[in-house]
């Protein structure tokens, strides 16, 4: 199965924005990026993701416009007229043919006009300012070639060290400063070419993207068991502080920070969690990274955290309404209260369901009002989406195997391709969905459709449960979730 991501950070005031095959419009305070599909039957579909700002918390309720096309479409083509400030483009191309993915991260700036080329084990571009592209390119195939970091991890538990700590620094010096030493070498060597602002924002992301790796290691080393007792903890806090932290000699600027992926602002929340670890103990994470952040930072980048950390624990905040409200007392960025503001109007649990009326297979029109009495459980998914695939083979499969002679149960799938001979045939195919389940599809309206904007759906799969009364009972986390702890749960609500 080939996946394609391709993620765009665009300098940009989104005000107006078109996908067409048409021809580009030359616009200098605004960009141009249009992407050709080489080899059109190589896609089952290609969808484009645009945010006006990108947090890694919950991508998929930020963003700004979300489209599906065919895979035979061979041109699609976004504009931005205006730009003055970061947001970022995704193009995800799937198909079933091959296993391969390529991922990339591309800074666009004002005047761009570039035209990216999807080879079938490649991409090339086209423009007036291709070096960026370029110097992201070889930063990749750099770090192909550098050995994964939890590969190192494993090689290094196959040898025999004469202490814990001097085993963690040997994880953490070599060759970990070795590898972020030749990416930013490439960078630097680029430096000349660069705007100043640009060469900034590509560094900070070259290392918010080494720190947020090196978090995740840390996190993992505890995970595996290597912290065992008092002795080995305080080694590891100090080895931690003294290879982790010291993150200021990279005397970044407030707006290099803001500018910068979401992956800089993954390692500031997992570098939250081990301050606030080592000051305090086990911390209560909710409460207590909500007030490291209002501590520690301030301005626009305390405002940005503050709205990602919501983000993070979207399925918690029924139980944490509190810390939405108090973001409030201090979020000024217009856009940043959007975000706020959206959450506080997300469909909430308990509420009445969306009363949706949906096309099956037959062509007959099923309603939640017919299904009420049982638990029911909504699997949303695309033909040509592999993590749908994934999902219902590895997971919901097993699900519906587990309840398929439990009456108080309907599995339901909602798809929403938009040709419907295309969806029966995917149904019928077993590759999402099983003919065992009621499969239902948004009747040609895609992700138009009422329900898909009412449940804010822009990740695919989604699924989602409501209870016998056509309540709400849950919207976030079910993929997560463990066999057991899914099995367990959807027992309670057919029992209650």
């Amino acid at each position: 199965m080939i996946k394609y991501i391709i993620i765009v950070l665009l300098s940009i005031q989104f005000q107006h924005q078109a996908f067409s095959n048409c021809n580009t419009v030359i616009d200098s305070i605004g960009a141009n990026i249009e992407f050709r599909n080489l080899i059109p039957s190589k896609f089952d579909s290609i969808q484009v993701n645009f945010w006006e700002d990108y947090f890694m918390g919950s991508p998929s309720q930020t963003i700004s416009i979300s489209k599906i096309f065919s895979g035979t479409d061979p041109n699609f083509r976004l504009h931005i007229p205006k730009m003055n400030r970061p947001g970022y483009l995704q193009i995800i191309g799937e198909s079933n043919t091959k296993k391969q993915l390529h991922e990339q991260l591309f800074l666009v700036v004002q005047g761009d006009q570039i035209t990216i080329t999807i080879h079938p084990d490649s991409l090339s571009f086209i423009g007036n300012s291709t070096n960026k592209y370029i110097i992201v390119q070889k930063i990749g195939d750099l770090k192909k070639k550098q050995q994964a970091y939890i590969d190192d991890f494993k090689r290094l538990n196959n040898k025999e060290f004469s202490t814990f700590a001097d085993e963690l620094n040997t994880y953490f010096e070599a060759p970990l400063n070795l590898y972020l030493s030749e990416r930013l070498a490439l960078l630097e060597q680029e430096k000349k070419n660069l705007p100043k602002q640009v060469y900034r924002t590509m560094k900070a992301n070259l290392i918010g993207q080494e720190y947020h790796e090196r978090h995740q290691n840390f996190l993992k080393m505890k995970s595996y068991g290597l912290v065992s007792d008092s002795s080995q903890y305080k080694q590891f806090k100090d080895i931690y502080n003294e290879n982790l932290v010291p993150l200021k000699s990279y005397n970044f600027k407030t707006t290099d920070l803001l500018f910068s992926d979401g992956r800089f602002l993954s390692y500031l929340y997992l570098k939250a969690r081990l301050d606030v670890e080592f000051k305090i103990g086990l911390p209560d994470e909710e409460k207590d990274l909500f007030y490291y952040y209002k501590k520690n930072f301030k301005g626009k980048l305390r405002e940005k955290l503050m709205v990602d950390f919501l983000l993070w624990g979207i399925k918690y905040l029924n139980e944490h309404q509190e810390f939405l409200i108090k973001t409030h007392e201090f979020v000024k960025t217009p856009s940043y209260k959007k975000i706020l503001i959206g959450l506080e109007n997300r469909p909430q649990i308990n509420e009445p369901a969306f009363n949706f009326k949906l096309e099956d297979t037959n062509g007959n029109i099923v309603t939640l009002e017919s299904l009420r009495g049982k638990v029911i459980f909504i699997d949303f998914w695309y033909t040509g989406c592999q993590w749908c695939a994934v999902y219902y083979n590895t997971q919901l499969k097993n699900i519906e195997h587990y309840f398929k002679d439990n009456p108080n149960i309907q599995f339901i799938t909602v798809s929403i391709d938009l040709d419907r001979e295309k969806w029966i045939e995917s149904v019928n195919s077993g590759k999402y969905t099983s003919n065992e389940v009621l499969n239902l599809y948004t009747m040609g309206m895609g992700s138009r459709h009422h329900i898909i904007k009412h449940y804010r759906i822009r990740g695919y799969p989604h699924p989602l449960i409501i209870d016998k009364q056509g309540r709400n009972l849950q919207l976030e986390g079910i993929r997560q979730m463990e066999k057991s702890e899914l099995i367990a749960f959807i027992e309670a609500a057919i029992n209650k």
